[in-house]
C-alpha cells in the first residue's frame, strides 16, 4: 500500500462516498501511521469505532487531543 498521503486521502474520499467503513478504517489507520498527530484523521477513525460500538477503541484513538482547537472547526463539528 502506498505511503503517499494524497493518494490515501483520495481513496478515503471514495470509500466515504461508498460508505465502506472497513476500507475507511484501513485507510485511516494507514494515515495515522504516517501522520500520528493528525487530529482530523483521529476524529474520523474514532467516529467509525463509535458507530461500531467500540467505545474503548474510540477513546484510545482520541487520547492526546486536548480540545476543539486541536481539531480545527471541521473536525470538531464532524465529531459532535
Amino acid at each position: 500500500m502506498t505511503t503517499d498521503t494524497n493518494i490515501l486521502y483520495i481513496l478515503l474520499n471514495i470509500y466515504e462516498n461508498k460508505q465502506d467503513k472497513e476500507k475507511q478504517r484501513f485507510i485511516l489507520l494507514r494515515l495515522l501511521k504516517i501522520q500520528p498527530k493528525n487530529s482530523q484523521v483521529k476524529v474520523k477513525l474514532a467516529k467509525i469505532y463509535l458507530e461500531e460500538g467500540k467505545l474503548n477503541d474510540a477513546e484510545e484513538v482520541l487520547r492526546g487531543i486536548e480540545g476543539p482547537e486541536d481539531l480545527g472547526d471541521i473536525g470538531y463539528l464532524q465529531f459532535i
